[in-house]
């Protein structure tokens, strides 16, 4: 999920699996902050599971969270 705070005027993405949160303050754009996720901090997005930070892609990606997809 990605969200905006405009009183510091950066995005926040929260990992929709364990609930981390990851600061992008170079981003404009919504979709930019997802790609500047995706590209600087690991993250992978639009997920079965949603937004998943680094540690959760992974665990997605090696099956551990294959039981509830499934």
């Amino acid at each position: 999920m990605v969200q905006h705070q405009s009183y510091a005027n950066y995005f926040v993405m929260t990992c929709d699996e364990c609930g981390r949160l990851e600061t992008v303050s170079t981003a404009k754009t919504a979709a930019r902050a997802r790609q500047v996720a995706t590209t600087s901090f690991s993250w992978k997005t639009d997920t079965p599971l949603g937004d998943l930070c680094h540690r959760c892609a992974r665990n997605w990606h090696l099956g551990y969270f294959d039981e509830r997809l499934g």
